[in-house]
């Protein structure tokens, strides 16, 4: 979702796993979350810690189980933002970039 308007170009798929997101603003934190869904162009997840549109992050999805198979690019761009259900956490929309 940006700006509120639905923009997807690809298909998403429910998908449930652990993220691990490292910033790469300098600071290099680490930020767990879970995924919601994917598709080829991102994932949808949640996370703890608020991040800001157009951020450049690392990703990292568990080896095994359902990411086994799974080649995805490591960096990706923070598209959107949105306090989630749950108190303290939030909703993100994350792009691949190559």
């Amino acid at each position: 979702m940006i700006d509120g308007i639905e923009k997807r170009i690809y298909s998403r798929k429910a998908f449930f796993v652990e993220i691990t997101i490292i910033e790469s603003n300098g600071t290099g934190a680490v930020i767990k979350g879970g995924t919601l869904n994917l598709s080829r162009g991102g994932i949808c997840a949640t996370i703890e810690k608020p991040l800001e549109k157009g951020d450049i992050v690392k990703f990292g999805l568990p080896k095994d189980g359902p990411c086994k198979d799974l080649t995805l690019p490591e960096k990706a761009e923070i598209r959107w933002v949105v306090p989630a259900k749950e108190e303290g956490h939030f909703k993100i929309g994350i792009m691949f970039v190559e």
